[in-house]
């Protein structure tokens, strides 16, 4: 199962992501931890995509900044390792790829 998280480094977050681990350790799953990154100018471009509108994401470039101004959404899963991937120029299956290749799978 992949499951994609825009992570802040809260309390909350760490509580969500921690009880998604029990969850999937009490069930014999593993976990890996993957931080897509991408620099603004992308990040943009990429909040007009069909998808976004499809699966009800954040589609405003203003929001967006507010909240990269309340939370540093570029800084790691504060309490397990993370694999840091700049997809800024990396194609989504290249990505993949990368993931697979990094943690063995």
């Amino acid at each position: 199962m992949i499951c994609t998280f825009v992570y802040a480094r809260t309390e909350g977050d760490d509580a969500f992501l921690k009880e998604i681990v029990k969850i999937v350790k009490r069930n014999n799953g593993r976990v890996y931890f993957v931080q897509l990154c991408a620099d603004v100018d992308t990040l943009k471009k990429r909040l007009k995509g069909k998808s976004r509108r499809e699966y009800g994401k954040l589609k405003s470039f203003e929001k967006l900044q507010g909240i990269m101004k309340k939370y540093d959404l570029f800084e790691p899963v504060g309490f397990a390792k993370s694999f840091r991937i700049d997809n800024t120029d990396v194609a989504a299956r290249d990505a993949a790829r990368m993931i697979k290749a990094h943690y063995g799978l």
